[in-house]
């Protein structure tokens, strides 16, 4: 799949498409930000900028993401989630995080899905506020009033943009789970070894079938998805939210319609690791048969 432009954002090198993969140490990301020369952050006197730190479009990996260019949303109080105030240092910030993330942990709460689901709020929340850049928007959006910079010209079907940066997550997360399972081969090695079990109670014999493996995914996840890699996901969602609204793609002010489109995000992000897990044991089981 050839790299495309979402909302005229030139692509790094590397992203978008299958060669476009990185691993959990350098996810493509360029592609969710708005990179064009000027395109139209809110609330900057009308005039745009990207606000990455260094790269093409001005996005350069994890650090560095600033989300930029969308209008008032309605969004959680991740201050409240992490349980700060906020004019909380990022030290004390970070702090908070860490403590809730140990307390809600699922591998201290196994089969919890409550735990779970909290977990994962806390590193949302911190994926935003524990990243000094992200943050400032954050407030300026969540707390702030400015400028709503919004388009002057409504896309024809803001659907174009939502579908392109769904593939985009779904290569991002593929990307990522089978980066890390081939950069740590007695993890994979365990995998497979899980697999085989599973297959043979299923089946009654030793073989590779990939539904049974994409069933077994999420399971899998919960043993050794960490809180950094949560952060980082939530990070990658957020910017991919923030430009998306800009492009009209949900009213900003109905929170429902903001939370749905969020879904569909993270989704595509879940569809893409699932994926990622069975080409990542597939091309394994098929050299050591």
């Amino acid at each position: 799949m050839a790299a495309s432009r979402v909302g005229g954002c030139n692509g790094s090198a590397g992203v978008g498409g299958r060669k476009g993969k990185r691993s959990l140490s350098g996810a493509p990301l360029a592609f969710l930000c708005k990179g064009s020369s000027t395109p139209g952050r809110a609330g900057v006197n009308g005039k745009g900028r990207c606000l990455g730190s260094a790269g093409v479009g001005g996005c350069d990996g994890v650090r560095g993401i600033r989300p930029e260019c969308y209008s008032h949303l309605i969004m959680k109080d991740y201050y409240h989630v992490l349980g700060v105030e906020r004019d909380a240092s990022l030290l004390e910030i970070k702090t908070a995080f860490r403590r809730l993330a140990k307390e809600n942990h699922p591998d201290h709460h196994p089969g919890d899905k409550k735990a779970e689901a909290r977990f994962k709020e806390i590193s949302e929340a911190y994926g935003v506020v524990g990243d000094i850049a992200a943050k400032v928007d954050y407030d300026r959006m969540r707390f702030g009033d400015y400028g709503t910079g919004e388009v002057k010209e409504k896309p024809p079907n803001p659907e174009i943009y939502v579908s392109e940066v769904l593939e985009k997550l779904y290569e991002a997360g593929h990307g990522d789970i089978q980066g890390y399972l081939l950069n740590n081969i007695p993890q994979l090695r365990n995998e497979i070894e899980v697999v085989r079990r599973l297959t043979k109670e299923k089946i009654g014999y030793d073989a590779f079938k990939p539904q049974i493996v994409i069933d077994h995914a999420l399971d899998a996840f919960r043993g050794w998805i960490n809180e950094d890699m949560e952060v980082r996901r939530s990070k990658i969602i957020h910017v991919a939210l923030f430009n998306l609204i800009k492009q009209r793609a949900a009213d900003p002010k109905r929170e429902q319609e903001v939370d749905r489109l969020k879904r569909r995000l993270e989704n595509a992000w879940e569809e893409g690791q699932k994926a990622g897990y069975r080409d990542a044991l597939e091309l394994y089981y098929q050299r050591n048969k």
